[in-house]
């Protein structure tokens, strides 16, 4: 939905986290920026909803508050979780309506408080699911991962 990969690049990578996906370091290193964005289909969904069973988010009404959320995980060499970040790709508030929004651009998150990370995972949270998961197409757009290796200062 950005329009290209972050910074004008051509080439990023699309994880399909239903209900996690993951991105292994060979080497641990520690992730001083991961550029993320929404898909385009599911900026989409979110907007407009998908015309069967996913609603558009705030509702036909406006009335309804929504969100979706990307847990991002960080795990250290011994496979233990070193820590978890959360980042709203998209808000509905009720209350606050100049709150509300469907990014539809890049967003760059710093993760070195974690240290150094042998791996990150992602999965999805939404208030908009069923018995069965989430309504929107949990689709991440992944671009621009920098990090320094251990040693590296």
């Amino acid at each position: 939905i950005a329009g290209s990969g972050a910074d004008g690049s051509e080439n990023y990578a699309v994880l399909y986290p239903f209900p996690e996906d993951t991105i292994r370091f060979e080497i641990p290193e520690m992730i001083t920026n991961i550029s993320i964005s929404n898909s385009t289909y599911a900026y989409h969904v979110m907007k407009n909803g998908d015309g069967w069973i996913t609603p558009k988010m705030g509702g036909d009404d406006g009335k309804s508050q929504d969100s979706l959320i990307v847990e991002i995980s960080a795990w250290n060499d011994a496979g233990q979780k070193i820590g978890t970040g959360n980042i709203y790709l998209a808000y509905y508030d009720t209350t606050d309506v100049s709150a509300s929004f469907i990014s539809n651009a890049w967003t760059d998150i710093d993760l070195s408080m974690f240290g150094y990370v042998k791996k990150l995972s992602f999965s999805f949270e939404s208030n908009i699911k069923n018995e069965y998961g989430i309504l929107i197409p949990t689709y991440l757009c992944i671009d621009n991962i920098e990090g320094k290796l251990e040693g590296s200062e």
